[in-house]
């Protein structure tokens, strides 16, 4: 039993660390989500004047609906982004969005967890961007 209880105190201080080094506790974790809808989202782009837009989305999904204007498409299915990672700019604002929220998601932890500072996950992705009536850029061929 008393085994146990060791097992359960050191898991208690790895999380313990963890949430002390996101900046300021577990109070901040929830507001430090940067999860935005889609108007948020793009008054947040409209905003910042530097930021990296990118698109996770796959080519197919892209001739389907097309991207948020200025937008890069980095395929996520592809692993294009755990490529690109080691020479993006960690101070720079990364705004993420995918089809529908899922691979936004896993790449914001991902950004996170690399040390970027500022990332902003479209929450329902270019569907809900769509249904609120954002613009969207027709795709062309390259």
């Amino acid at each position: 039993m008393k085994y146990f209880y060791n097992i359960c105190l050191a898991l208690a201080m790895i999380v313990g660390l963890a949430a002390c080094q996101s900046g300021g506790g577990a109070a901040t974790v929830k507001k430090d989500t940067s999860l935005l809808d889609a108007q948020a989202f793009k008054q947040k782009m409209d905003a910042l004047s530097n930021e990296l837009v990118l698109d996770l989305r796959t080519h197919g999904e892209l001739h389907s609906v097309g991207p948020i204007a200025g937008a890069r498409n980095v395929d996520f299915n592809a692993g294009v982004l755990d490529r690109i990672i080691p020479s993006m700019d960690k101070n720079q604002p990364i705004m993420l969005y995918c089809a529908s929220g899922g691979r936004s998601g896993e790449a914001t932890e991902k950004l996170k967890a690399a040390g970027f500072n500022e990332v902003y996950d479209l929450k329902g992705g270019i569907t809900a961007w769509k249904a609120a009536g954002l613009p969207i850029q027709a795709h062309h061929h390259h």
